[in-house]
């Protein structure tokens, strides 16, 4: 069951970076985000399975919704101006691709170094979801005696 939810919330993950480029650009015929779609949905799956196999305790904190109703009112307000504006840029970028190209395309080796970083960043984030059972996305106030 923990593995078809998390599944199910790396396919929605998929789908929703999906519409965030592919309907601001307009057009299905972009190589790079396809590429970047079918690659971001391969390693979310590998992932899933993977910690559903070596660490289910991380899994399960990963695909709880919503957040902690203790969590800090104050990190609540952090975390959603930093999704906000994490989507804005999400947005920004098949725009200006495609219709306002404020930006030049980058050179083939700027895109394959800006994937490597990219890799070894999700590989950094899966060693601390391995290594510690408690990497939960949203962190909760603990009351004393609890």
């Amino acid at each position: 069951m923990l593995m078809l939810r998390g599944f199910t919330r790396s396919l929605l993950q998929t789908v929703f970076c999906a519409a965030v480029l592919l309907i601001p650009a307009g057009t299905w015929k972009w190589p790079r985000a396809i590429e970047f779609l079918v690659v971001f949905g391969m390693l979310s799956l590998i992932s899933v399975i993977a910690l559903a196999r070596f660490a289910p305790a991380s899994l399960e904190a990963r695909v709880t919704r919503g957040a902690a109703k203790n969590q800090p009112a104050a990190d609540r307000i952090v975390s959603s101006f930093i999704a906000v504006f994490h989507l804005a840029w999400f947005i920004f970028i098949p725009i200006d691709v495609h219709r306002l190209h404020l930006l030049p395309p980058p050179q083939v080796w700027v895109s394959v170094l800006g994937a490597v970083l990219c890799l070894l960043g999700y590989g950094i984030m899966l060693t601390s979801l391995f290594q510690n059972a408690f990497a939960a996305p949203v962190v909760g106030d603990r009351q004393c005696g609890e």
